[in-house]
């Protein structure tokens, strides 16, 4: 008598065929983005993908912002390479410059390398500033500016501690900012220190100055620094005077003049 097979459920015949094919199946491993595994070896990761190299646009020593219709793209940066040259090119301001002043002479001014030997740089446009303190560094003398709508800077260069009063040359003036008009303002500049007062900068008046006259020297002559130590000063812009008294301080010499459209003077913060 034959004994009756064992009833198998349809569900039980799966997991038996899943198994078995599971057991004769070479392992996929996650991590390997699907690439198929035999059983106990190691998965070997994927090769990262190099890094996109930068790609500097070359350019000639008169290139601005403007001339390269950039200057409107505030927060963008942009990789350049300047060849060997003449850093003969204008620019205006120290650290921040207006968007017309030479790229390749303003990277020198900024230490990123020597005209000598060009070099490549990243370039940050950014908005406007009130006024441009020019400086004298690195072989390049930049000028003084009042306000412009754009500006750009080198995110890798070194830049001064933005707290501190903004370092101006010893033949700036509340002129050459543009701020000669201003009644009533202040502004807090640092004179750098030299070891000779440059007398060709001239000043007219005692006390109260014609807004043309250098401010660091004005300050000298008023007792506020010395020209060796140089130091922080703080003007006011004040209205015209029908005259202006010169006079000998401090081994300063300033002028007499007539009546002019507005002044500066010294203040205490």
């Amino acid at each position: 008598m034959k004994h009756p097979l064992p009833l198998i459920s349809f569900g039980a015949i799966a997991l038996i065929t899943s198994l078995a094919a599971c057991n004769n199946q070479s392992a996929v491993s996650p991590s390997s983005g699907g690439a198929v595994v035999s059983p106990g070896e190691t998965p070997t990761p994927d090769t990262p993908a190099p890094a996109p190299e930068l790609t500097f646009t070359a350019l000639e020593w008169s290139a601005t912002p403007i001339s390269l219709e950039i200057q409107g793209q505030l927060g963008q940066t942009f990789e350049f390479s300047c060849p060997p040259g003449s850093a003969n090119q204008p620019v205006w301001g120290t650290g921040i410059y207006t968007s017309d002043s030479s790229i390749c002479t303003a990277a020198v001014h900024a230490g990123l390398f020597t005209a000598e030997t060009g070099g490549d740089l990243s370039l940050e446009v950014l908005a406007g500033e009130n006024f441009y303190t020019g400086s004298s560094q690195n072989e390049v003398t930049t000028d003084d500016y009042g306000p412009w709508e754009h500006s750009f800077r080198f995110p890798e260069a070194i830049v001064s501690d933005q707290n501190q009063p903004p370092t101006i040359r010893w033949d700036s003036t509340p002129g050459s900012f543009s701020i000669g008009e201003n009644i009533g303002d202040r502004y807090r500049f640092t004179c750098p220190a030299v070891a000779e007062l440059q007398t060709q900068a001239l000043i007219w008046g005692t006390d109260t100055y014609t807004n043309d006259s250098a401010i660091c020297v004005a300050a000298v002559h008023a007792g506020k620094i010395t020209a060796l130590a140089g130091g922080p000063v703080t003007i006011e812009i004040t209205p015209g005077e029908d005259s202006y008294s010169g006079g000998d301080r401090n081994g300063v010499v300033s002028a007499d003049y007539g009546p002019w459209g507005s002044s500066f003077i010294f203040v205490d913060e």
